[in-house]
């Protein structure tokens, strides 16, 4: 035991009582405080209120009954340790008191201040264990929550690694009759005049060819995510570049762009074009959900975790949003929500691997009010570990 002072809340209605208690106190090895409430309700408010270390509750309070009051607590979850007492052993009364959540059950008659010292001793260390057992579960709750969230992201990267090798093969089997048959389109479509009936066929082609082509050309950045080599950088002029190369486009579909980046460095290791792609793919996505027009807000800022410092970055739109039955799908490969013609399937799915790769997490959610925000946490480079931390 501590040398502070025990919080004691009496709950008796006879004042007598609490003289009793007092003089019995007084032979505790360690200071208290004795604070007197013959009032159940006053009594439980002190209690949610964290006003006292322990109660003694008197069995009868007038028309009110002790395990009424120490069931109310525990009701709501307020589980500050309650010695029963009463006016007579009574066996029935004590099961009924550990039923209701009291620590210990106390006879007034058999009442001494030896017995009342270990009875309270009790209830304290007892209420101490039982709190670090909570709080021991709760950390394993959390252990195994992130076992699983790992094992969840090994199988996703796994999987993405199978599709990128087959990504790889197929893109370079489609490349060289593709790079043909836009060659000859574009050819033959120069040589006619813009009137010849076979004109609007072979526009029809050479715009579902360059549909082709861009497929074919996510489908070998995403197999190619390991080749380039890693730097540490700021993520700042990145994100700026990136928004640059958003401006037009946000422009002609009405939607305003809001930076809030950061005014000091914030430097990650990895490789800025692959960090600008995840930015323009995320912003592409926000553009296509806006078609009337919306706000796209860029954020960056320093996070902290424990003892991880992370640089945090948030992509917003306001847009129509993520479909809930869509949600555990969206990074899943050649998935898309967009209309056909309109999506490869590939844009988040680029977008988590490469966030993968740079040792960092990627999650959505509804943004405020309406559309989707994407966060991005990746590792911050040469971070020292934030001071009182957990490990």
């Amino acid at each position: 035991m501590d040398d502070r002072p025990i919080r004691i809340l009496l709950v008796d209605d006879d004042e007598d009582e609490r003289v009793i208690v007092r003089d019995f106190l007084r032979d505790l090895d360690r200071p208290f405080d004795l604070d007197w409430e013959p009032d159940p309700t006053r009594a439980f408010d002190k209690a949610a209120a964290g006003a006292a270390d322990i109660l003694l509750v008197d069995y009868r309070l007038g028309p009110h009954n002790g395990l009424d009051l120490i069931r109310r607590l525990r009701e709501q979850d307020i589980r500050t340790p309650a010695v029963l007492l009463t006016g007579q052993g009574d066996h029935a009364v004590d099961l009924l008191a550990m039923e209701a959540g009291a620590s210990d059950y106390l006879a007034k008659g058999q009442l001494s201040a030896s017995l009342l010292e270990r009875s309270i001793r009790y209830a304290l260390e007892h209420h101490r264990n039982r709190e670090a057992l909570r709080e021991s579960h709760r950390r394993i709750e959390e252990a195994f929550k992130q076992l699983r969230d790992n094992q969840a992201q090994l199988v996703q990267s796994a999987r993405l690694a199978s599709i990128g090798q087959l990504a790889a093969g197929v893109a370079h089997e489609i490349n060289n009759p593709l790079t043909v048959i836009l060659g000859l389109s574009e050819g033959v479509r120069r040589r006619i005049p813009p009137d010849d009936p076979a004109a609007a066929p072979l526009a029809a082609i050479e715009r579902e060819a360059l549909r082709v082509r861009d497929l074919v050309r996510n489908l070998l950045s995403f197999s190619r995510q390991k080749e380039a080599p890693e730097t540490i950088f700021d993520v700042a002029p990145v994100l700026a570049d990136a928004l640059a190369l958003l401006e037009a486009e946000a422009v002609s579909r009405g939607v305003e762009i809001r930076r809030e980046l950061p005014g000091s460095p914030l430097r990650v290791r990895g490789v800025p074009p692959q960090l600008q792609q995840v930015i323009i793919n995320l912003g592409s996505n926000a553009l296509d959900a806006m078609s009337a027009g919306g706000l796209l807000t860029i954020r960056a800022e320093r996070s902290v975790e424990g003892r991880q410092a992370w640089v945090r970055i948030e992509v917003t739109d306001t847009g129509t949003g993520i479909p809930p039955e869509a949600a555990p799908r969206v990074f899943d490969p050649f998935f898309t929500t967009k209309d056909p013609g309109r999506g490869t399937g590939l844009g988040l799915t680029i977008v988590h691997e490469i966030v993968t790769r740079h040792g960092g997490r990627i999650a959505f959610a509804p943004a405020p009010g309406q559309g989707t925000r994407f966060t991005l946490l990746l590792p911050e480079a040469g971070a020292a570990p934030a001071p009182g931390g957990a490990p």
